[in-house]
């Protein structure tokens, strides 16, 4: 069984952000809502490896409207390994790409 919880986030008497996650041996998957300057999902999934010691993660930037098929406004890959951390980015509703590195199968 893994672990899962949901952390509120308020200001006054808004909430501004909502998270729920699930964890387990070596993996934690969740999902971010934030209400700042528009409402955005944020889906993020962390592997570990046997040690417990993050070496990637993933995540996207979504719409709450967003259909499964629509592509993320923003999609992003960042991978640890020793001393190095190489992070790509990319938006595919405006095709730009950034980023030291971006595994061929994530690029818009």
């Amino acid at each position: 069984m893994a672990d899962q919880g949901t952390f509120v986030v308020t200001l006054g008497r808004d909430t501004i952000a909502a998270e729920r996650f699930r964890f387990g041996r070596a993996r934690i998957d969740g999902e971010v809502v934030t209400r700042l300057r528009e409402t955005v999902r944020r889906p993020y999934a962390m592997t570990f490896d046997a040690e417990g010691m993050p070496i990637r993660l993933e995540f996207s930037t979504r719409r709450p409207t967003d259909t499964p098929a629509s592509p993320p406004l923003q999609t992003a890959v960042i991978t640890l390994g020793g001393d190095t951390i190489d992070a790509g980015t990319v938006a595919p509703r405006a095709g730009a790409y950034a980023g030291s590195w971006l595994p061929k199968n994530t690029r818009g």
